[in-house]
């Protein structure tokens, strides 16, 4: 079990000590695709803090001006987080898209 999380941390990174990792990981799938039917991109970030068993995380997009802006952020089990702790510093500084999370998953679940 980790410790604590590295400021650069991912889904990616944190696959291997994520309490449910499939539940967890298409639940933010599923949120990365609304944001993209809506903005036509996503990232993600997770939180940072805690020890990547169920970390918070925050879907962004870019505006088509490039500034990446916030679609949402989510509990573990993929509810919204008050804005108290959405607008906190507590995020990854790496994000990743859409197709990387998805690809990285179709790997690590044997889809592939």
């Amino acid at each position: 079990m980790m410790s604590s999380l590295l400021p650069n941390a991912t889904i990616i990174t944190v696959w291997p000590h994520l309490a449910h990792q499939k539940s967890y990981v298409s639940g933010a799938l599923q949120k990365m695709r609304q944001c993209n039917s809506v903005h036509g991109n996503s990232l993600i970030r997770i939180g940072i803090l805690g020890s990547g068993q169920k970390p918070y995380y925050r879907i962004t997009f870019l505006s088509p001006s490039d500034q990446e802006e916030i679609f949402g952020s989510f509990y573990d089990n993929h509810d919204p987080l008050e804005n108290g702790f959405a607008k906190t510093g507590n995020w990854s500084s790496v994000a990743i898209g859409f197709d990387k999370l998805l690809n990285f998953y179709a790997d690590a679940i044997g889809l592939r």
